[in-house]
C-alpha cells in the first residue's frame, strides 16, 4: 500500500460499512479486510 507520510493532511473517508450494507457485496471479505487495513494505516 501506499505511504502518505509526505501529505499529513490527507484523510480517509469510510462510509457506511455496516454488515447489513455490505452482505451482498463482491468480494465482502477482502473488501472488508482492505478498509482495515486502511484504517490501520490511517490510524498511525
Amino acid at each position: 500500500m501506499m505511504s502518505l507520510s509526505e501529505r499529513p493532511r490527507t484523510a480517509l473517508l469510510v462510509i457506511d460499512v455496516q454488515n447489513d450494507v455490505v452482505a451482498g457485496a463482491y468480494n465482502r471479505e477482502r473488501v472488508i479486510a482492505n478498509i482495515a487495513a486502511l484504517v490501520e494505516k490511517a490510524r498511525v
